[in-house]
């Protein structure tokens, strides 16, 4: 007979282990589980919060309109988009006219490659940053005086910023410049009347007094501005007394291509930032606050006089008041003007030429330069005047009310609106915020073969 098989039996201690086993494996697996729910949800609210929250977050308020990072980096991007564009016209000029000729386009090349470095990366956002809350303050005050904007001409405004005329592209027109060069005065003419000097620059029989010459008053007495550093002087034409001549007035060279081929380029900008959901809707929100200020501007600058009041001055600057001292006790003794100015004067931009600035209008010059030119009489010596560049002797060779040079009306008018914009904002709420700063894009980028060698020495 077979012999029966024993079953075992499992003892309660067995089964107690058994069932500690078993939990502790369903802990393990739930914790696993936890686990790994834990870490996807922190990556999905790394990745929504890069992509959606943290573009929220707000950079600068005006008025209680938010300006969030995502519209910050969208502007950067577009703006570093326009300085490309730039770089590119200043690249083919200088390639058209060689390294020697076109040598003048090398600093605005560099200029731009050095603003849209890493290394200028903050300070190109803060410009960008403070030129969004000045668009947001003027389109406030837009809609308050009911100054408003169509899709038309946010549209037109888009096609041209890319080159594209839906007429054609604009024909350049003459535009007349009036410019009347006055009749010296017996007084202003023994003022100028030149003497010789041993120079190895030969004077000039006579002195003229032209815009060309206020347009090159340098640097140690005028005041710089934005408009004035980026845009070449322009030179008028002297003409007999009462008659003007024409002169072309710059406008945008278009490149000739279709509309489609201006859809490809402008949908090529969109895609560019896709990176920060740029659309075109975006796109279009840049350019409305662009046309709402050139509307603004111009009603801000309307009442800006062609015509204004000038002075005709030259001077002598000098490193201290001492020097001054000597200089103005000479003067005064009958030394000739032109020689003390090109042994004593540190302005080389016109020491040879006896120090001649010019006519120039209110806001041009140094705030004590200026109160110093336009309270003297004609022919009259100032007392030494002392400005961040030294000290000046200023000789005044003419007053009067003259037109303004073109560029002279835009400086104007430049700082006309400036000041508005100041006051605007001055009394505004504005708060601008510093959590942007390690959040500024750094593209797009020059393209490499687009990048011109500077010359080596």
């Amino acid at each position: 007979m077979a012999k029966e098989t024993k079953k075992k039996v499992v003892t309660r201690k067995e089964m107690t282990r058994l069932h500690r086993e078993q939990r502790q494996r369903s802990y393990i697996i739930g914790g696993t589980i936890v686990v790994l729910a834990v870490v996807i949800g922190l990556v999905v609210f790394g990745l929504s919060y890069e992509l959606v929250f943290k573009g929220m977050k707000t950079v600068a308020n005006v008025n209680g309109e938010r300006i969030s990072l995502k519209d910050f980096q969208e502007e950067v991007q577009f703006q570093r988009y326009q300085q490309i564009q730039t770089y590119s016209s200043y690249a083919q000029l200088y390639n058209a006219f060689g390294a020697q000729m076109g040598s003048s386009f090398l600093g605005n090349l560099q200029s731009i490659e050095n603003s849209l470095s890493e290394e200028n990366k903050v300070t190109f956002g803060q410009d960008v940053l403070q030129n969004m809350v000045d668009n947001v303050a003027i389109a406030q005050y837009a809609e308050e005086n009911g100054i408003t904007v169509s899709q038309e001409e946010i549209d037109k405004a888009i096609e041209e910023q890319f080159g594209y005329y839906a007429n054609g592209t604009p024909t350049p027109t003459l535009t007349a410049t009036p410019f009347v060069t006055s009749t010296l005065s017996a007084e202003q003419y023994a003022l100028v009347s030149p003497t010789p000097t041993n120079t190895e620059i030969p004077p000039t029989e006579e002195v003229t007094p032209t815009a060309t010459q206020a347009q090159q008053t340098p640097d140690a007495t005028v005041e710089s501005t934005a408009a004035e550093a980026t845009e070449p002087a322009a030179t008028e034409a002297v003409v007999d007394e009462g008659t003007a001549t024409a002169t072309l007035e710059p406008t945008a060279t278009a490149t000739e291509y279709t509309y489609q081929g201006f859809e490809g380029e402008r949908d090529a900008v969109i895609e560019g930032m896709a990176d920060i959901n740029f659309t075109r809707a975006d796109l279009d929100i840049l350019f409305r606050y662009s046309v709402l200020r050139e509307k603004v501007y111009e009603q801000i600058t309307a009442d800006v006089k062609s015509e204004q009041e000038q002075v005709w001055a030259r001077h002598i600057l000098v490193a201290d008041e001492a020097t001054a001292k000597e200089v103005l006790q000479k003067l005064n003794d009958g030394a000739d003007w032109a020689a003390l100015a090109e042994e004593y004067s540190t302005d080389e931009s016109n020491k040879y030429a006896g120090g001649d600035l010019g006519w120039f209008s209110h806001g041009q010059m140094v705030a004590s330069f200026e109160e110093a030119a336009f309270s003297l009489k004609i022919g009259e010596i100032s007392e030494p005047v002392q400005s961040d560049y030294g000290y000046h002797i200023i000789q005044v060779l003419g007053h009067e009310v003259r037109p303004l040079t073109q560029s002279a009306l835009q400086t104007s008018k430049d700082q006309v609106f400036s000041k508005w914009l100041d006051e605007l904002t001055a009394k505004d709420s504005v708060k601008i915020l510093d959590n942007w700063v390690n959040d500024v894009p750094l593209t797009p980028v020059i393209p490499p073969e687009m990048i011109v060698a500077t010359p080596q020495p």
